[in-house]
């Protein structure tokens, strides 16, 4: 029924008869939560990374996304996720000018990255940094990757480690470098910083 409620009022979006692309919207949403809910109990449901049924108004609430993979995995609220052992991934690099070399490249980084950050979540630092040193081999200077590797190797007690990979994520600048000096500026004095981190004139402005 959501399905052909959506088709009938997109065929009329279309044709100028209706112009309510909130509504819209709301029609699309439904119509997925139909079939999620009417195949959920029979077969494993996975998502890309555009959608967080967490944040989005028009879908139902009670689902929660976990990584798997390089995918989204959606489960209910309270039901316990299945465990996902870790993996090596075989990256396949897409030569240039190849249109999709840098998407796929993002994908893995990104998806190897969450997966680090929700087994961080659960406690289990040693996994999380392995899936993270993935995301780095795929994207070796990615600055949001090498702030989380910093993050799981100090929660470790790898002070030396953590260094490393934040050093790194300094230099590269960006969103990143102001988190860092703010989540620094609350750990270790200034000497510690300007000694292992040897920021520029630049960088101090």
């Amino acid at each position: 029924r959501e399905i052909e409620d959506y088709r009938a009022y997109l065929d009329r979006f279309n044709r100028g008869e209706v112009a309510d692309p909130r509504l819209l919207d709301q029609k699309y949403y439904r119509m997925l939560f139909s079939i999620i809910s009417h195949n959920y109990d029979h077969r494993p449901i996975y998502i890309t990374s555009e959608f967080d049924p967490a944040f989005h108004p028009d879908f139902h609430p009670g689902y929660q996304r976990i990584p798997e993979g390089l995918c989204w995995r959606l489960y209910k609220r309270g039901d316990p996720p299945r465990e996902f052992p870790y993996r090596e991934f075989s990256y396949r690099e897409l030569e240039y000018p190849h249109k999709d070399a840098d998407a796929i490249r993002h994908a893995y980084m990104f998806m190897l990255n969450e997966r680090g950050k929700y087994e961080a979540s659960r406690g289990d630092y040693g996994t999380a940094l392995r899936w993270i040193d993935q995301a780095l081999r795929v994207r070796p200077h990615d600055e949001r990757v090498l702030f989380a590797a910093g993050k799981e190797a100090a929660l470790q007690g790898d002070l030396a480690g953590a260094v490393r990979y934040w050093k790194e994520c300094f230099h590269v600048g960006g969103a990143y470098q102001l988190q860092l000096v703010g989540l620094l500026a609350r750990q270790v004095p200034v000497s510690f910083f300007l000694q292992n981190f040897e920021p520029g004139l630049e960088d101090l402005q």
